[in-house]
Protein backbone atom coordinates (compact mmCIF):
# COMPACT_ATOMS: atom_id res chain seq x y z
CA UNK A 1 0.00 0.00 0.00
CA UNK A 2 2.75 2.47 0.90
CA UNK A 3 4.19 1.56 -2.32
CA UNK A 4 1.22 2.87 -4.35
CA UNK A 5 0.76 5.60 -2.18
CA UNK A 6 4.35 6.87 -2.87
CA UNK A 7 3.87 6.21 -6.54
CA UNK A 8 0.80 8.90 -6.67
CA UNK A 9 2.45 11.38 -4.15
CA UNK A 10 5.76 11.61 -6.66
CA UNK A 11 3.14 11.79 -9.91
CA UNK A 12 3.24 15.09 -11.09
CA UNK A 13 0.12 16.35 -11.99
CA UNK A 14 0.25 16.24 -15.09
CA UNK A 15 0.57 12.33 -15.45
CA UNK A 16 -2.30 12.07 -12.70
CA UNK A 17 -4.70 13.64 -15.31
CA UNK A 18 -2.97 11.58 -18.06
CA UNK A 19 -3.83 8.70 -16.05
CA UNK A 20 -7.15 9.86 -15.53
CA UNK A 21 -7.92 10.51 -19.03
CA UNK A 22 -7.08 7.28 -19.90
CA UNK A 23 -9.10 5.74 -17.49
CA UNK A 24 -12.27 7.89 -18.68
CA UNK A 25 -11.35 6.92 -22.27
CA UNK A 26 -11.19 2.90 -21.67
CA UNK A 27 -14.62 3.21 -19.75
CA UNK A 28 -16.00 5.52 -22.69
CA UNK A 29 -14.62 2.54 -25.59
CA UNK A 30 -16.38 -0.20 -22.88
CA UNK A 31 -19.85 1.91 -22.96
CA UNK A 32 -19.54 2.53 -26.83
CA UNK A 33 -19.03 -1.33 -27.27
CA UNK A 34 -22.01 -2.10 -25.12
CA UNK A 35 -24.14 0.09 -26.84
CA UNK A 36 -23.08 -1.30 -29.73
CA UNK A 37 -24.01 -5.24 -28.63
CA UNK A 38 -27.10 -3.76 -27.63
CA UNK A 39 -27.83 -1.64 -30.91
CA UNK A 40 -27.01 -5.09 -32.45
CA UNK A 41 -29.14 -7.11 -30.59
CA UNK A 42 -32.17 -5.00 -31.19
CA UNK A 43 -31.25 -5.21 -34.95
CA UNK A 44 -31.57 -8.73 -35.27
CA UNK A 45 -34.56 -9.97 -37.02
CA UNK A 46 -36.29 -12.38 -34.65
CA UNK A 47 -37.86 -14.37 -37.63
CA UNK A 48 -34.35 -15.56 -38.91
CA UNK A 49 -32.47 -14.90 -35.49
CA UNK A 50 -34.35 -17.88 -33.88
CA UNK A 51 -35.88 -21.84 -34.74
CA UNK A 52 -39.86 -22.20 -34.97
CA UNK A 53 -39.86 -23.77 -31.84
CA UNK A 54 -38.33 -21.21 -29.93
CA UNK A 55 -40.35 -18.24 -31.33
CA UNK A 56 -43.24 -20.06 -30.60
CA UNK A 57 -42.09 -20.13 -27.14
CA UNK A 58 -41.31 -16.92 -27.17
CA UNK A 59 -44.00 -14.86 -28.71
CA UNK A 60 -47.12 -17.52 -28.00
CA UNK A 61 -47.38 -17.44 -31.81
CA UNK A 62 -45.87 -19.59 -35.02
CA UNK A 63 -43.50 -17.47 -37.35
CA UNK A 64 -46.05 -17.64 -39.95
CA UNK A 65 -49.23 -16.18 -37.80
CA UNK A 66 -47.18 -13.81 -36.70
CA UNK A 67 -45.60 -12.61 -40.09
CA UNK A 68 -50.11 -12.71 -41.16
CA UNK A 69 -50.48 -10.44 -38.27
CA UNK A 70 -47.35 -7.99 -39.18
CA UNK A 71 -48.92 -7.62 -42.99
CA UNK A 72 -52.55 -6.40 -41.21
CA UNK A 73 -50.71 -4.17 -38.91
CA UNK A 74 -47.63 -3.06 -40.93
CA UNK A 75 -48.92 0.08 -42.05
CA UNK A 76 -50.21 1.21 -39.00
CA UNK A 77 -46.62 0.27 -37.48
CA UNK A 78 -44.45 1.71 -39.91
CA UNK A 79 -43.27 5.32 -39.10
CA UNK A 80 -41.27 7.42 -41.67
CA UNK A 81 -39.49 10.02 -39.61
CA UNK A 82 -36.41 8.48 -40.11
CA UNK A 83 -34.46 9.05 -36.43
CA UNK A 84 -31.97 7.13 -35.28
CA UNK A 85 -32.24 3.19 -34.96
CA UNK A 86 -35.94 3.01 -34.64
CA UNK A 87 -38.01 -0.20 -34.17
CA UNK A 88 -39.27 -2.33 -37.65
CA UNK A 89 -42.90 -3.01 -37.29
CA UNK A 90 -41.74 -7.03 -36.82
CA UNK A 91 -39.70 -5.78 -33.95
CA UNK A 92 -42.23 -3.97 -32.67
CA UNK A 93 -45.03 -6.90 -33.30
CA UNK A 94 -42.68 -8.98 -31.19
CA UNK A 95 -42.12 -7.24 -28.49
CA UNK A 96 -45.53 -6.54 -27.77
CA UNK A 97 -45.97 -10.50 -28.16
CA UNK A 98 -43.40 -10.94 -26.01
CA UNK A 99 -45.09 -9.01 -23.34
CA UNK A 100 -48.22 -9.96 -24.05
CA UNK A 101 -47.34 -13.78 -23.97
CA UNK A 102 -45.45 -13.79 -21.01
CA UNK A 103 -47.42 -12.51 -18.43
CA UNK A 104 -44.45 -10.28 -17.50
CA UNK A 105 -42.86 -6.76 -16.55
CA UNK A 106 -42.08 -4.71 -19.13
CA UNK A 107 -38.94 -4.26 -17.88
CA UNK A 108 -38.19 -8.41 -18.36
CA UNK A 109 -39.90 -7.78 -21.62
CA UNK A 110 -37.44 -4.48 -22.70
CA UNK A 111 -34.43 -6.82 -21.43
CA UNK A 112 -35.10 -9.79 -23.81
CA UNK A 113 -35.81 -7.26 -26.90
CA UNK A 114 -32.92 -5.57 -25.95
CA UNK A 115 -34.49 -2.25 -25.94
CA UNK A 116 -35.62 0.44 -22.57
CA UNK A 117 -38.70 -0.20 -20.78
CA UNK A 118 -40.64 3.26 -22.40
CA UNK A 119 -39.95 1.63 -25.76
CA UNK A 120 -41.56 -1.58 -24.70
CA UNK A 121 -44.49 0.60 -23.70
CA UNK A 122 -44.49 2.48 -27.29
CA UNK A 123 -44.68 -0.69 -28.72
CA UNK A 124 -47.58 -2.29 -26.83
CA UNK A 125 -49.39 0.81 -27.29
CA UNK A 126 -48.81 1.06 -31.16
CA UNK A 127 -49.95 -2.73 -31.76
CA UNK A 128 -52.94 -2.16 -29.31
CA UNK A 129 -53.97 0.65 -31.43
CA UNK A 130 -53.70 -0.84 -34.67
CA UNK A 131 -55.20 -4.25 -33.65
Amino acid sequence: MDFVHNAVFNMDVVEIAEAVDHLGAEQRQQRRQLRALVRQRRMADPILAISDEEFRKNFRYSKEHALRLLHMLHADLSHEDGRGDSLTPLQQLCIALNYYGGGMYQRVAALCGGVSQPTVHRCIAKVCIAV
